[in-house]
């Protein structure tokens, strides 16, 4: 706002006596004053000065005055506090007007990239290669539990119940023959003398029968087998 400095006398007039007229009236004046354009603000503002006119009024001077104390808050020196509730309802406007501007930014762009979806479809995304020229692989991670391995790869064998025959540590030499076996014959006891009648080169020593057996019943002998 270029030119000579608003007087406080001009502040008065113009606030007071032709802004609750104007297309920017406020509360009770929307309903009690008749909505006048800012040609009749400007004309009723040169008649109001007279003489004591500081600059030409013309419709743009007199919005002009009214958009720099409110809207862009440029308060003039002798301003005081009569442009307060206009300034504040200004600020408030901005602000949603603002908001409002976001919002339809905000919509657009959802709407434009909502368009290039549909116009995509179901288009693979494109493969990253790195600086060498090689594909980038996807990295896979199993999330399933690892398997335990099993060291029992094949079925115990099922225990023997037979006795193994005791290990031998002698030659097979050292060891002698086994006696022969007579049916009618058996060990006689370690206490026989030795004049006792064997039979042959067998370790077996014949034993008579003992007194008042049956003279019918077959012989018995016993043997004493030699300890080795």
């Amino acid at each position: 706002m270029g030119g000579k400095t608003w007087s406080r006398k001009e502040e008065l007039v113009y606030w007071l006596e032709l802004i609750p007229h104007s297309p920017k009236r406020l509360g009770h004046d929307l309903a009690a004053n008749e909505e006048k354009a800012w040609n009749w603000v400007a004309q009723r503002m040169t008649k109001s000065m007279g003489s004591s006119a500081r600059r030409k009024y013309t419709p743009l001077c007199v919005f002009e005055h009214y958009f720099q104390n409110t809207y862009l808050g440029r308060f003039s020196p002798n301003i005081g506090k009569l442009h307060l509730r206009y300034y504040r309802r200004e600020q408030a406007s901005k602000k949603k007007k603002e908001k409002e501007r976001v919002m339809a930014e905000e919509l657009e762009e959802a709407r434009s990239d909502s368009s290039m979806t549909d116009a995509s479809g179901d288009a693979e995304p494109p493969i990253k290669v790195d600086s060498n020229g090689d594909e980038q692989a996807p990295i896979v991670i199993n999330c399933q539990y690892p398997t335990v391995p099993s060291y029992h790869t094949h079925a115990p064998a099922p225990r023997s119940t037979v006795p193994s025959a005791p290990a031998s540590f002698a030659p097979s030499d050292f060891l002698p023959p086994p006696p022969p076996y007579h049916f009618h014959q058996f060990p006689a006891n370690h206490d026989r003398l030795a004049t006792t009648e064997t039979e042959g080169d067998s370790p077996f020593m014949a034993q008579p029968p003992a007194s008042g057996a049956d003279d019918a019943a077959a012989p018995h002998r016993s043997y004493s087998y030699h300890h080795y």
